[in-house]
């Protein structure tokens, strides 16, 4: 089976959009049993105010190019066809179920945010100020991406590098 990391990269989209503003979340408010809808349903509009969907497509049309080339380092013999049914059969898994997925975010914004300071992130994000942001958000992605891939691509070959000087030598194997 042909694994990518498109599911790897999604828990981050759905945070970008809050990330810097997460740094100075209220301590947790409790187990998520205890969440009331209202807190949960805050927490909604607040996804729904920063525009994580968008957000989240943004980001599936800017790793699509990536990660195919990946597939096709990694399985050669596919098709471009097969590979492109791939990239479109993990978006459609993930958007078929996007609800499920937003409702476990909610739970943790939810934990970590209390109701109020959820609306105020709310409000924010449909300030002018963060309508620029949310505008902002899909070219800061797709320039961002291939930057990201490139320096990641680029540190793992120096981590690879360094683990392996880093190695205790070993002996040669004894021949007999």
């Amino acid at each position: 089976m042909v694994r990518t990391r498109f599911a790897l990269l999604l828990p981050l989209l759905l945070i970008l959009p809050v990330a810097a503003m997460a740094q100075a979340a209220a301590p947790e408010t409790g187990d998520a049993s205890a969440t009331s809808e209202s807190h949960i349903a805050a927490a909604l509009d607040l996804m729904k105010a920063n525009h994580t969907v968008d957000n989240l497509n943004a980001m599936f049309d800017a790793m699509a190019p990536i990660e195919t080339a990946q597939i096709k380092r990694e399985h050669p013999n596919l098709s471009d066809a097969v590979v492109a049914l791939i990239v479109q059969k993990v978006r459609e898994a993930v958007t078929t179920r996007q609800d499920e997925m937003l409702r476990l975010y909610a739970l943790v914004y939810a934990r970590h945010f209390t109701e109020e300071e959820l609306h105020g992130l709310s409000a924010f994000y449909r300030s002018d100020l963060g309508q620029k942001y949310i505008t902002a958000v899909p070219s800061l992605i797709s320039e961002a991406t291939p930057l990201i891939a490139q320096w990641m691509t680029g540190l793992a070959a120096q981590l690879q590098q360094d683990i392996l000087q880093s190695l205790p030598k070993q002996p040669p194997a004894n021949k007999s």
